[in-house]
């Protein structure tokens, strides 16, 4: 009698506790659905995006959902008992799991980039973007103080159009002439003085007497994001007695560094021996194959002829730029797009303490667990990842083909090297993303290839990096990484 009340009661919780999950779970799924659909209306989204969105949410919960469904066409009731018990530990213990993950990551993992710099001593400046110009525009009297932009993201997320921002010209520079804010990495905001044409260079570009001639392009490792304007790279490699062109953007990949050196590569006064790409694989391929897929880049890729001649159109990209900030700084229009709130900042919050909320939403959901699954079954069984690697492979060979032809269009004897910027987890784990695939490809095109892997590894990471914490190269890193290239240029082509 008691096992058959025992039973009775086992079976009224599952009950309960299966009706509450399905009816979570389906109003959890129509949020998602209608989630997922509205993401392409969103600002920075792309396909992989979605992908993910949809596997690590959608599928997962559905199975969940699926797996609660079938405790009710089970017609035994010592199955559907044990069915529940089975189903309930589990649940119950991958919760737990991921309940202990959170606490890991909340108390356990290192304290915050602003926390572990203060450790150091490092006196932290707090003030945002905003405040920093304003601050700098009463300090010094000067009114052309902007902050940095970001051409690339905001081609291929086709903002202008999203935000009805009417325009018949695509920058793919700063604002000239203009103190550039930037960046606030490690606890100082950096800034530089753009040229004619809105990159980072000196007034005089050309000494009468150099080793060579660099042109220099990349992301924001090349145009000298969180760095001193003196200690950046093309500043290190003109104390090297090189003339230095730098056409460095940030946030951007090859496609977007090809469209550049189109646009400005007779704009200047320079006649470059060498054409140097730096290649930060942490970002550049995803980038590239986002600018790949995005049909204003398709032009510079397959168009040998399409220009926006923008070396003569300066003063329209100046205003562009002025009207976008002016338009972002207003706080309906934030309200509306608050993806835009800091859009082309590179800017550390200055939050200390952790947020609780995001924290447990991650705990409901289970985020940690879901994580797993996705990249660790569903990633697996659909061979996601090796195929997502082929893709952008194939695409980084594609736009490196062209890259180098437009090199060549320079002068027949300017050379083309490309140098791999390996970032803090490469040089921690020591082991490159794509050393090998780099490497076939530089010799499938026969382009030059600076090695700076093999010597930075057997360096301090605190040489390379403020502290020896993740992010962009320090003052140190960028010495080393010019007397490498040096050595380099003069072992392979002489003084």
């Amino acid at each position: 009698m008691d096992n058959i009340k025992t039973g009775r009661f086992i079976a009224f919780i599952a009950n309960l506790y299966f009706k509450a999950q399905i009816l979570f779970l389906f109003l959890l799924l129509i949020y998602l659905f209608f989630q997922f659909l509205l993401l392409e209306g969103r600002i920075g989204i792309e396909e992989a995006d979605k992908y993910n969105f949809f596997t690590n949410n959608i599928i997962i919960f559905s199975a969940l959902l699926i797996s609660c469904l079938t405790y009710f066409f089970i017609k035994k009731d010592s199955i559907k008992n044990n069915y529940f018990l089975i189903h309930f530990s589990t649940i119950f213990s991958l919760f737990l799991l991921n309940l202990l993950l959170e606490i890991r990551s909340l108390y356990f993992l290192p304290d915050n980039r602003i926390v572990q710099f203060e450790k150091k001593g490092v006196i932290w400046d707090n003030r945002t973007h905003n405040e920093v110009i304003s601050d700098l525009k009463t300090e010094t009297g000067e009114k052309n103080i902007y902050r940095s932009t970001n051409p690339g993201g905001f081609i291929v997320g086709n903002i202008a159009q999203k935000i009805d921002f009417e325009t018949n010209i695509t920058p793919l520079s700063n604002i000239s002439n203009s103190t550039i804010v930037h960046c606030n990495e490690s606890g100082i905001w950096r800034s530089y003085k753009s040229d004619k044409f809105g990159f980072n260079n000196p007034e005089n570009l050309i000494k009468k007497e150099s080793k060579f001639n660099l042109l220099l392009l990349g992301d924001s490792f090349t145009e000298g994001i969180c760095v001193d304007t003196k200690n950046d790279i093309g500043a290190k490699l003109r104390n090297l007695n090189y003339n230095v062109l730098n056409l460095g953007k940030a946030g951007g990949g090859v496609l977007f560094a090809k469209a550049r050196l189109r646009e400005y590569k007779h704009a200047y006064n320079f006649k470059p021996e060498f054409v140097i790409y730096l290649f930060y694989s942490f970002n550049d391929v995803t980038d590239t194959r986002q600018e790949y897929n995005h049909p204003f880049f398709q032009k510079y890729l397959n168009d040998k002829q399409f220009s926006q001649d923008l070396k003569n159109k300066q003063d329209k990209i100046d205003i562009f730029w002025k009207r976008f900030f002016a338009l972002t700084s207003k706080a309906d229009f934030l309200k509306k797009y608050p993806a835009l709130k800091k859009y082309g900042q590179y800017y550390i919050s200055p939050a200390k303490d952790p947020n609780h909320k995001f924290y447990l939403k991650k705990i409901l959901l289970s985020t940690n667990i879901r994580a797993f699954i996705h990249d660790n079954l569903i990633a697996q069984i659909t061979n996601r990842k090796s195929n997502e690697k082929k893709k952008q492979l194939d695409i980084l060979k594609k736009v490196f083909t062209s890259f180098k032809a437009e090199v060549n269009e320079i002068d027949s004897k300017t050379k083309l090297i490309l140098v791999y910027l390996p970032s803090h987890h490469e040089i921690i784990n020591k082991k490159l993303y794509l050393r090998k695939e780099i490497i076939n490809l530089t010799n499938e095109l026969n382009v030059d290839y600076i090695n700076i892997y093999e010597s930075f590894i057997k360096m301090n990471i605190n040489d390379l990096f403020d502290y020896g914490l993740s992010g962009h190269y320090s003052s140190e890193g960028y010495g080393h990484l010019a007397r490498i290239i040096n050595q380099h240029l003069l072992e392979k082509y002489g003084n």
